[in-house]
């Protein structure tokens, strides 16, 4: 599917949720939804201490919300799109 790569490595937690919203009033679609979950996910395996792991999860439920409302506009080819993002927030969440 689409490139593991960090795309937002470089940002600190404050800085990244701006970018998370700027990212999603630009393009709601399942890749920008892959990436932004794609970094939580490796910020989660590199946390330290509960508390990020908790502000973590609260993020990723809050993505998983607006993204059951954008998935009513996507046009997708094939399944295998939908069960990467559920396999992202299953380990998110």
């Amino acid at each position: 599917m689409y490139s593991s790569s960090r795309r937002y490595r470089k940002n600190d937690w404050w800085d990244f949720m701006t970018v998370i919203d700027q990212e999603l009033d630009r393009d709601e679609g399942p890749m920008t939804y892959y990436y932004i979950l794609d970094e939580l996910k490796w910020r989660m395996v590199d946390s330290v201490s509960e508390g990020e792991t908790f502000k973590i999860k609260k993020k990723a439920q809050e993505l998983k919300d607006r993204m059951e409302k954008s998935k009513e506009n996507w046009s997708l080819d094939s399944d295998a799109t939908l069960i990467e993002l559920n396999s992202l927030l299953e380990f998110l969440i």
